[in-house]
C-alpha cells in the first residue's frame, strides 16, 4: 500500500489512537504522572519506572549510575522552564545517565501528555509512511517525510516533531470537536506502525 493510505483523516487519526494498545499498559503512565505533577520533579524510582516503559531492562545499567539527589535537582530544573529545547536538554545525557532523547520525551510526556509525545522509530516511521497525506491534505511539511530517522534522534529533531505532533493534535481537535492531545498524536502514530509498518506483535518495550 502507498503511503498516506492509513492517515487520510481526522477519524483515522481516532481511530487509530483508540485502537492504542501498548504491552506495558497505560497504567504507568497515569498513576507516576500524577505524582511527578504534583511534586515537580522526578524520584530516583520513577525515573527508572519511566526508562524501563521507554526503553527496557537494558537501560537500567545507565540509570543505576544516576544519583538520587541529582534526579531530583535535574528534573525540577527542567520541569520549571517554559522552553521546550531546554527542558530537554536540562534531561539528557550527561546531566541524567540513559537519558537520550527518546527517554526525555517519555519523561516530558509523563509530566504534561496535554503537550507532548514520545518519539520513537516508530511514530517517525509512521510520519514517514503517511508522507504524501499529510503533506498534501494536512499541509504539513516536515524533515520526517524526506527521510525515515529510526535511530540517533537529536534535540533538534524532538523540537520538530513536537512542531508537527501539535499541529495534528490541534486539526483532529478542532475538526472532531473534542480535545485531541499531542500523546493522542502519538498513540495514534504508533499504533498505525504497529498495525501497517512491521512486526511488533512480540514488543515489550517502546524503543
Amino acid at each position: 500500500m502507498c503511503d498516506g493510505a492509513y492517515l487520510g483523516s481526522v477519524a483515522d487519526f481516532i481511530a487509530y489512537r483508540d485502537r492504542y494498545s501498548f504491552p506495558l499498559g497505560e497504567e504507568i503512565l497515569d498513576e507516576v504522572g500524577a505524582s511527578i505533577r504534583k511534586q515537580k520533579y522526578l524520584t530516583y524510582k520513577q525515573l527508572l519506572k519511566i526508562s524501563d516503559w521507554k526503553a527496557g531492562r537494558r537501560n537500567r545499567r545507565h540509570i543505576h549510575k544516576n544519583q538520587l539527589e541529582n534526579v531530583v535537582e535535574v528534573t525540577r530544573h527542567a520541569f520549571s522552564s517554559e522552553n521546550d529545547e531546554l527542558r530537554v536538554k536540562s534531561l539528557h545525557s550527561p546531566n541524567l545517565d540513559g537519558v537520550r532523547v527518546p527517554v526525555a520525551s517519555a519523561i516530558l510526556t509523563f509530566h504534561n501528555p496535554s503537550r507532548y509525545g514520545v518519539i520513537d522509530r516508530h511514530t517517525s516511521r509512521s510520519l514517514y509512511r503517511n508522507r504524501s497525506t499529510l503533506r498534501g491534505e494536512w499541509e504539513l511539511d516536515s524533515r520526517f517525510f524526506r527521510k525515515r530517522k529510526l535511530v540517533g534522534f537529536t534535540i533538534d529533531d524532538y523540537i520538530e516533531y513536537l512542531r508537527v505532533i501539535r499541529k495534528i493534535a490541534r486539526k483532529v481537535s478542532e475538526e472532531s470537536g473534542t480535545e485531541f492531545t499531542p500523546r493522542d498524536v502519538d498513540k495514534a502514530l504508533w499504533q498505525e506502525d504497529k498495525e501497517n509498518g512491521g512486526p511488533l506483535s512480540r514488543a515489550r518495550k517502546r524503543q
